[in-house]
């Protein structure tokens, strides 16, 4: 990345620690995960290790930083966390050794001044049906508690990583034109960072969701997302609120991120229900006011994860499991993608798009459903893709 990007994002991080009253309101990391990459632990800039922690159930935690990437970017010879090299690992890793992306995030780290880093690749135990059954229940503390996540937006392959070379021309002020007496934003720019392919998968928008806040890495420009603003190259200080992008998805984040009750839900549980006051509280009422979750919000969360793909469908619940434990608290009875209290509406799902006639015949005389792989009983919407 260009000295001048870096510096950007190097800043957003520092206002955000230092003006955002509602960022400030996160309660105290009370998490840390079982291993970490320790970024900083030798003088060789190349090299970096796995760090597993001893046990500690009590503050402080160092803070760390996640990385959200696609697997796809990570060369097959790259080295991957597994029961017979964890030793090994824990010494010493060659930092030439990794895909583009780790090292990325790797200098964005140490950027940030944070000594850890959390990449799923290099610490869960990949061959350990055990260690990561584990480790995906974990997922909601793992990205809830960190200090940022870095979204490697764009990185789809191994030549890939969160920087890319640009034309200058690409990042460049935004421009109001006046047509007649009359505001127009036709040529502002309309980035879309949550419209990448990293977006589309199941497992990232968990931890998107979760994250309090990103460093967005897209092959246009660097954005910034925290529960009080969202910056970019374009607009380094703040996009005006009437130009976010307002997809599904990010006014899904913004609202399961609302700090106050948003933290208090991954945390202490909800406040006491009651409704949002109006748009002109300051930041520090809004901060205080909770927002409980609806089912209704659950059903919309479960529309936009249902269009994302999953490598693995066994994965179907457990890759939206640390979302509903942020709807606990305000739903109830979680069981197998439903709620107890919202049954019969849960109950009332369907197909986005119905399956082609060569999709029924072939479900009708293919492997019977016994000799499938199971994930989730019939009457559930995690039983079926799409």
């Amino acid at each position: 990345g260009s000295p001048e990007a870096l510096n950007l994002a190097k800043g957003w991080l520092r206002a955000c620690n230092d003006n955002h009253t509602i960022c400030q309101r996160r309660p105290p990391q009370d998490y840390f995960p079982t291993r970490v990459l320790d970024v900083g632990f030798a003088k060789d800039s190349n090299a970096i290790r796995l760090f597993i922690p001893q046990a500690r159930s009590s503050s402080p935690f160092e803070p760390y930083i996640t990385l959200s990437h696609q697997w796809g970017a990570s060369e097959k010879t790259s080295p991957i966390l597994k029961r017979n090299n964890l030793t090994h690992l824990c010494q010493s890793i060659d930092i030439s050794t990794l895909p583009r992306v780790f090292r990325d995030a790797i200098a964005l780290t140490k950027l940030f001044g944070i000594r850890y880093l959390w990449i799923d690749r290099l610490c869960i135990i990949q061959d350990s049906d055990e260690d990561w059954s584990h480790e995906a229940q974990l997922m909601q503390k793992v990205y809830a508690s960190s200090y940022c996540s870095i979204a490697a937006s764009d990185a789809d392959d191994p030549s890939k990583g969160c920087f890319f070379d640009r034309c200058p021309e690409v990042v460049t002020p935004w421009k109001r034109m006046i047509k007649d007496g009359e505001d127009s934003d036709e040529d502002r720019k309309g980035d879309e960072y949550s419209s990448t392919s990293l977006y589309g998968r199941g497992w990232v928008l968990q931890e998107s969701i979760l994250a309090p806040r990103i460093l967005h890495c897209s092959n246009r420009q660097l954005y910034w997302e925290c529960p009080s603003n969202v910056c970019c190259e374009t607009f380094p200080t703040g996009l005006l609120e009437q130009f976010w992008v307002m997809d599904d998805l990010f006014q899904m984040r913004r609202l399961l991120a609302a700090p106050a009750a948003g933290y208090a839900r991954l945390h202490h549980g909800p406040k006491s229900p009651q409704t949002g006051g109006s748009s002109d509280h300051s930041e520090e009422e809004t901060a205080d006011a909770p927002m409980p979750l609806s089912h209704q919000t659950w059903l919309c969360t479960v529309e936009i994860y249902t269009r994302c793909q999953l490598t693995y469908p066994k994965d179907k619940l457990i890759a939206i499991s640390g979302i509903a434990g942020v709807f606990h608290p305000s739903l109830g009875t979680y069981c197998l993608g439903l709620w107890k209290d919202h049954l019969s509406m849960g109950l009332l799902w369907s197909l986005a798009e119905p399956p082609s006639l060569m999709t029924t015949l072939r479900l009708a005389t293919g492997p019977k459903r016994h000799n499938r792989p199971y994930r989730a009983p019939s009457w559930s919407w995690a039983s079926v893709d799409g």
